[in-house]
């Protein structure tokens, strides 16, 4: 027996789509509605909203784009990052347009309420104009039958978190905390020996380890705690309270719309405050991250490979620790795994891989301006390697091949029918594109403070490159390398973190 799976209603047949469809839009609608009246419903607005927000604008752009047969995990992915980059473009839209129309406060609920309903049903009627062809697809569904029984062991560890913390908040016991992460190291044990965890449960396992880490911390008291999120949130709030961003504040955070639009839309529509946006609804955005690398890895390697490669990721303690601190990297983070999973995607015909990987660029350069030029610089290097052997004579060429060994052909790419320039993912023009929308937003927003930034950086790298470079007093990683361990225990620690580096 198979059920419609809902996490990938682009590819259901369009009657039970829009049916479907609107009625989760309605019993959004009327749990909001009877919130408005005093009639509250416990959790039911901000779990309906959050599905909505999160959820729907991007299935519907995947249907607009006619992109089917995705899978379970790339739908559920490519929906999120377009749903967010949908939601921050909206609030943009209205926090630009609404103030020359009169609307003083485009931040107000009522207002941003029936603004994204309204971009919502704009989407639902190009999603069905576009894709009135598809008839459904036969696969897309759920084979109900007996889950392995890992799957609701795995489905419970952030429950444990959230017990783990309010029993630490409120008894000062961290028990159960301890016992969570000796279970995600056995967890690891368990999938390196291929005992009781099958490979089909490696994606939930991925997920939920990861935002059993992050829960373990961000839950931790009722305030925000790090250095960045307190700016943030204090941004936040000077959109909240006068229902309007103003662009012109010149903070490099100011630039963010990370912090700036999704903060005080999850805020305003799911009735949180920004704080519990930050500690409950981040996380669980945050922690696609590890799941969107583990298929990128997978496609290319295996699921074990996949699996160990992402659990190293999260087993950093910056993951579970800094990383809560800082908000709108957490998005930017989502956004570039989703860029690389784009790019990788060899199954995607070429204009609608540029297409995400355009609007996931974009959405990363507005969500964090150090990832985007740490990307940004990345690419160049990457582009240059992979055009290389175009340039190199047959007879090099050769050598270097025999030197590397056999190399086994990925399974994944397409018949090479064309040139291998013509079937290449990382192009000069969107490396350009890139680059132009990285100084156009980060010269003209928050005045310019992000690209003064990043030119004070680079002019300082330039200056210090040959005279200060292993001056323990200037240099943060050998002042790190040089200093005088406190505790045998810190010593450790410092090799272990040295040695990873080198993976």
């Amino acid at each position: 027996m198979h059920l419609p799976n809902p996490l990938q209603m682009n590819d259901w047949d369009n009657k039970t789509f829009f049916w479907a469809f609107q009625a989760l839009q309605l019993a959004f609608v009327g749990v909001v509605c009877l919130d408005l009246i005093g009639y509250y419903i416990p959790i039911a607005r901000e779990v309906l909203a959050f599905i909505y927000l999160t959820f729907l604008p991007g299935i519907l752009v995947l249907k607009a784009l006619r992109l089917h047969d995705l899978g379970t995990i790339e739908t559920a992915l490519y929906s999120v990052g377009l749903s967010l980059a949908v939601l921050m473009i909206t609030g943009l839209f209205a926090n630009t347009a609404y103030p020359l129309l009169g609307y003083a406060r485009p931040f107000s609920f009522e207002i941003l309420f029936l603004t994204i309903v309204g971009v919502v049903q704009v989407l639902l009627y190009l999603a069905l104009t576009r894709d009135r062809e598809h008839a459904g697809a036969s696969h897309a569904g759920l084979e109900v039958s007996i889950p392995p029984p890992a799957a609701p062991f795995l489905a419970l560890l952030p429950f444990f978190a959230i017990v783990g913390t309010y029993i630490r908040n409120e008894y000062h016991m961290v028990t159960l905390l301890f016992l969570l992460l000796v279970l995600i190291a056995v967890i690891g044990l368990a999938v390196g020996f291929d005992r009781l965890i099958p490979a089909s449960c490696y994606p939930l396992a991925v997920y939920t380890i990861a935002l059993s880490l992050l829960y373990h911390t961000s839950l931790i008291s009722e305030y925000i705690w790090g250095y960045d999120i307190h700016h943030e949130l204090h941004l936040a709030n000077n959109v909240l309270m006068p229902g309007i961003w103003d662009m012109t504040i010149p903070y490099n955070t100011n630039a963010m719309l990370s912090v700036v639009m999704l903060v005080p839309t999850y805020s305003l529509i799911c009735d949180l405050d920004p704080v519990w946006v930050f500690k409950i609804l981040y996380p669980l955005l945050f922690a696609l991250v590890p799941l969107g690398l583990y298929r990128a890895i997978e496609k290319q390697t295996n699921s074990k490979i996949g699996f160990f490669s992402v659990f190293f990721f999260v087993s950093f303690f910056t993951f579970y620790t800094e990383m809560i601190s800082l908000a709108r990297q957490q998005i930017a983070e989502l956004f570039l795994a989703l860029t690389v999973l784009a790019m990788v995607d060899k199954s995607m015909d070429r204009g609608r891989r540029t297409f995400l990987m355009v609007t996931f660029g974009f959405a990363m350069i507005v969500s964090h301006y150090g990832l985007s030029y740490i990307y940004l610089f990345s690419l160049i290097p990457a582009w240059l390697l992979l055009i290389l052997p175009d340039y190199l004579p047959s007879g090099i060429l050769e050598r270097l091949r025999g030197m590397a060994g056999a190399l086994v052909r990925d399974p994944l790419a397409p018949q090479e029918t064309a040139s291998r320039s013509g079937l290449r993912t990382l192009v000069l023009p969107y490396i350009l594109v890139f680059a132009v929308l990285t100084y156009l937003w980060y010269s003209t927003v928050a005045e310019g403070t992000a690209f003064a930034t990043i030119a004070g950086i680079g002019d300082k790298i330039i200056s210090t490159l040959f005279a200060e470079s292993f001056n323990p007093a200037t240099v943060q990683g050998m002042h790190i390398l040089t200093s005088q361990s406190v505790t045998p225990l810190h010593s450790l620690a410092k090799i272990v973190h040295i040695a990873t580096q080198g993976l």
